[in-house]
């Protein structure tokens, strides 16, 4: 007779944004930035060498616990974007940044602009949200609107239904990708021009 695994739920908690040097979220800079893909289960290392090589970044992580029928809980810090990490520096960084082998490849930016805008939202997002975060392979259509009330207040991003909840959705247009979380509808203001 086969054993069947137990069950294991898994809960998403807050997450968390880590950025290095210290202060570097303080002053987000304009750029330049790259975004290094990076191969699997490799980022929290990649950030370490990073830090090592005093080249800056930002690297969004998640925490979840799973818990286990007979076996207890599992409590890990997991990347919110796997794949990715947000480099601040340009060309001049990039044979230390190739040297760890850890990277796919860097992704050059062409409209820095959208992407430190981007990058904004959502540390704002990250660092405030009080409701578990998921992130989608896929942009949102839509109004982009601004939360007027709760702990997302005047956080910019879009808002969509999904099964009957209202959520507010950051696109980071540059990796295609977008991370929500849930909102009250009474809490979306008029969409901006």
């Amino acid at each position: 007779m086969l054993a069947t695994m137990p069950a294991a739920s898994i809960n998403r908690l807050l997450g968390e944004v880590q950025s290095w040097p210290m202060g570097l979220l303080d002053q987000l800079p304009d750029g330049p930035w790259t975004v290094a893909h990076v191969k699997p289960r490799q980022e929290k290392l990649l950030a370490s060498n990073l830090r090592r090589f005093g080249v800056p970044g930002v690297l969004f992580l998640e925490h979840r616990v799973r818990i286990y029928a007979r076996q207890g809980k599992q409590t890990s810090t997991v990347p919110l974007l796997p794949g990715y990490l947000f480099i601040n520096a340009g060309e001049e960084a990039y044979h230390n940044i190739y040297a760890t082998e850890r990277v796919v490849r860097l992704i050059n930016i062409r409209h820095p602009a959208d992407l430190h805008s981007d990058l904004l939202d959502l540390i704002a997002l990250v660092t405030r949200a009080d409701a578990p975060m998921l992130v989608r392979p896929e942009l949102v259509p839509g109004s982009v609107v601004v939360l007027n009330a709760g702990s997302l207040a005047g956080l910019r991003g879009v808002v969509e239904r999904r099964k009957g909840r209202c959520e507010l959705v950051v696109n980071v247009r540059m990796l295609g990708t977008s991370v929500a979380v849930a909102c009250a509808a009474a809490d979306v203001d008029v969409p901006l021009a």
